[in-house]
């Protein structure tokens, strides 16, 4: 009897933090790509500085937020989306729209790509 509770007591505490895991990294994820696809349609208007604004606002939330994500996350594609969004933002100083657009997309693909492999599929788990 004292094993079954040990054991149930330890699935739930694993379920629980598997379940925070994937509450916090899909908030993040999809917070961070709003704001990187708000930035990206300023400067498609030609709001170069609004978007690079935006921009600053995002590199802070990530930053604050990536620091819990490392727990789950691989730090390979953390490190490549922190690049992405300095890169970004060297776009936006040199004032070259395109390439921050460019950049701006390519951030949220990788960050949808994230949200991917954290889904709970088959084909994650095998």
């Amino acid at each position: 009897m004292k094993r079954t509770i040990s054991t149930l007591i330890i699935m739930f505490i694993t379920i629980a933090i598997v379940s925070f895991g994937f509450i916090l990294n899909t908030n993040a994820t999809f917070s961070l790509s709003e704001s990187l696809s708000q930035a990206e349609k300023l400067c498609s208007d030609g709001n170069l500085s609004k978007a690079e604004n935006m921009l600053d606002n995002s590199i802070y939330e990530w930053e604050n937020r990536s620091k819990k994500i490392m727990l789950f996350y691989n730090h390979d594609k953390i490190d490549q989306v922190d690049e992405s969004l300095h890169v970004a933002k060297i776009y936006a100083k040199t004032k070259q729209p395109e390439m921050f657009s460019a950049e701006c997309n390519r951030t949220v693909i990788m960050l949808r790509h994230m949200h991917e492999l954290e889904l709970p599929t088959l084909y994650n788990i095998f």
